[in-house]
Order: C-alpha cells, then sequence, then structure tokens
C-alpha cells in the first residue's frame, strides 16, 4: 500500500466463517489493530449455516466494529438470491453495512444472480466485485444501470477500456477501485485506473471517494 501510495484498503479473510479456522476475525482484527488507520474489516460468512452467520455478523459489526460484509458464492456453493442466504442479507441490510459479492464464475457468480438479490433487497447495497471479470462485464455494467443499490468494483478487468463506458451508462459515484489481492496487484489495478480515459475528478471518486461515501468514513481532500 505505501508503495503505491494506497491509504486505506478493505480486507476480508481467505476463509469462510464458520468454517476450518473459526478464529479468522479475530485474526483479521489482530491485523486491523496493528494498522488501525490503515485497514477497513469485512466480515466474510457462509449463510447457510443460518443464525449462527447471522450472530457472527452481529458479533463482527456490533463488537469488532466491521464496516462491511463479504459473501462468496463459490466458496460457499450459494445462489446469491436463495432463501437460505436472504436472512444474512437483511441482517446486513438492517445495520446499513454494504456487501461485497465477487462476480465473474459461470455458475454461481453471474452478475444476473447478484441482480435479483438486489432487486429483493432494494435497501441493501451491493457491490459486484470484479466486475463480472472480462466475461461478463457487459452485463454487469448493463445492470448496475438498472439497480440503483448495485456499485460495480474494477479488479480483474482485463481492459481500462470498460471503465469509461461503466462512467457513463452507471455514472461515476457508484464504481469503487479494487485490486482483489492477492490474485491481482495494485500497481496493476491501479494502471488501469489512470490510463482510463477519465476525468481527473472521475479517477478520485473512483480511487477513495466513492467507497469512503458507501463506508461512511470521512472525506477528506484527496481521499
Amino acid at each position: 500500500m505505501d508503495a503505491c501510495q494506497i491509504k486505506l484498503a478493505v480486507v476480508a479473510p481467505l476463509l469462510d466463517f464458520p468454517g476450518p479456522d473459526p478464529q479468522v476475525h479475530q485474526i483479521l482484527q489482530k491485523a486491523v489493530r496493528r494498522f488501525p488507520n490503515r485497514l477497513i474489516p469485512f466480515a466474510r460468512l457462509d449463510p447457510r449455516y443460518g443464525e449462527q452467520a447471522i450472530r457472527e455478523l452481529a458479533f463482527a459489526v456490533d463488537t469488532l466494529g466491521f464496516k462491511g460484509l463479504l459473501f462468496d458464492p463459490v466458496s460457499t456453493r450459494s445462489l446469491s438470491y436463495h432463501p437460505q442466504v436472504l436472512p444474512l442479507m437483511q441482517a446486513a441490510s438492517e445495520r446499513g453495512i454494504p456487501v461485497l459479492i465477487p462476480t465473474g464464475n459461470a455458475y454461481l457468480g453471474l452478475p444476473e444472480q447478484v441482480a435479483l438479490l438486489a432487486e429483493k433487497m432494494p435497501n441493501l447495497r451491493i457491490v459486484l466485485g470484479h466486475m463480472g471479470t472480462a466475461a461478463h462485464a457487459l452485463r454487469a455494467i448493463d445492470l448496475a444501470s438498472r439497480c440503483e443499490n448495485l456499485y460495480l468494483e474494477t479488479s480483474l478487468q482485463q481492459s481500462p477500456f470498460r471503465l469509461p463506458l461503466a462512467v457513463r451508462e452507471v455514472g461515476e459515484t457508484r464504481i469503487l477501485f479494487g485490486s482483489a489481492m492477492p490474485y491481482s496487484h495494485q500497481r496493476t489495478e491501479l494502471l488501469k485506473v489512470h490510463v482510463a480515459e477519465l476525468s481527473p475528478q472521475q479517477k478520485c471518486l473512483i480511487l477513495g471517494e466513492n467507497a469512503k461515501r458507501l463506508l461512511g468514513l470521512e472525506l477528506d481532500e484527496g481521499a
């Protein structure tokens, strides 16, 4: 982050809770305490565990101060709009936190599946992780243009030319920079934004101000 001049980063465990390591959120919290002004923690939960997952979300948000939820349809083998998933999403909505959902998998990570969740829960703010990846980006952009509670995250896009299209179709206030570390690199993902044909103000929004607003953080100059 220092080498790339990144001030803040959203971080989440690589494992779902419940899972093989029941301490994933406590381990993440230790890292946040070590770098309290740099890391923004998201819980990562498996909705198939029902009330146990909801209780862990309450603990992570209310006690540990986590700012969002990461839900991975692939690792949890769950469709985003499935009735089994909705109680956890409702709990996130009631707490006013955003949900990051990685998209791009052809079976469980389609943008259309996440859009169905967005339609069912219009008050839940949902981030389409990876903007659908290259294979599904155009459909992800189209869906976000029609669902005001859908946001687009930029990581793992192969081409910087998708960003100007997303800005035109969705607007510059619902696009968020992401690096997908450790699957990509912050420097590589930043380069795609910097070379895209966007105005300085649009880049400033994408590279920080939009995320800060979504997370309820204080905005400052050069965010």
